[in-house]
């Protein structure tokens, strides 16, 4: 109702996605995605060559696949030869085991390989963002998907954190494989992986990685990227706003 009703009545649109814009072709629209809050505090952070760690940061719902990283978190170890973890902020591991146990998995079998934090402090994100190498954003190839766009690429990346995600919706265009992420396909996650994890061990690879995701954030998902184009926005509604720069 909302979307074949309601806000095709809208003239003025303030939209997050590719999707959504060319829905509201020929109004007053404007696409902002989600943005930095602010710019974390540079860190720097070792390749993982003696171990990886991965976070993934929220919660699933129905958008989020995490439990097919997951299932491979056992045969990525092992083809690596070197420690894994997952750290899961949000989650406890009740509420990762009821997970599980939906997609017919038991959270005993992974569990020296996931450390669950429960709902934390954003504080804390920040800290386990900055501790890990890499985040997880696996997503599922529908409409629902390509129209928003997930903010934790954008934390992931203002953290220097580069993203393993699958290419679904906006963010699996912006993303630049072994640049500033891996870009993987879900059904065949482990193939591909393996070799990518194995190429950012490198150190200096690691390091381009890492300032290459600072370096996106700051580009495409500061509130500076968007000032001039918010403040045209505004001057079509009647609305003067004060330039910066």
């Amino acid at each position: 109702m909302r979307m074949r009703v309601v806000y095709p009545r809208f003239r003025h649109v303030i939209c997050v996605s590719k999707l959504l814009e060319d829905y509201f072709a020929g109004r007053n629209v404007i696409r902002i995605p989600a943005l930095m809050d602010g710019s974390p505090p540079v860190s720097s952070r070792v390749s993982p060559t003696s171990g990886v760690f991965f976070l993934y940061a929220g919660q699933p719902g129905r958008k989020d696949r995490l439990v097919s990283f997951i299932r491979v978190l056992p045969r990525i170890q092992e083809a690596l030869g070197r420690p894994v973890v997952l750290h899961v902020a949000g989650l406890d591991d009740r509420e990762l085991q009821q997970l599980l146990l939906s997609d017919g998995m038991d959270l005993a079998a992974y569990r020296t390989l996931i450390e669950c934090h429960g709902r934390v402090a954003r504080e804390r994100v920040s800290e386990l963002y900055r501790q890990s190498h890499f985040s997880i954003l696996f997503r599922e190839d529908k409409r629902y998907a390509h129209a928003g766009f997930p903010t934790k690429a954008v934390e992931s990346w203002s953290h220097g954190c580069p993203v393993i995600l699958n290419p679904v919706g906006d963010v699996g265009k912006l993303a630049r494989h072994m640049v500033d992420a891996i870009v993987v396909d879900e059904d065949r996650l482990e193939v591909q992986l393996v070799p990518a994890l194995q190429a950012s061990s490198d150190p200096d690879r690691y390091s381009m990685m890492f300032a290459k995701s600072r370096e996106k954030a700051g580009r495409l998902f500061s509130l500076e990227a968007y000032q001039l184009a918010f403040t045209r926005f505004a001057e079509r509604l009647g609305i003067r706003l004060e330039r910066h720069g």
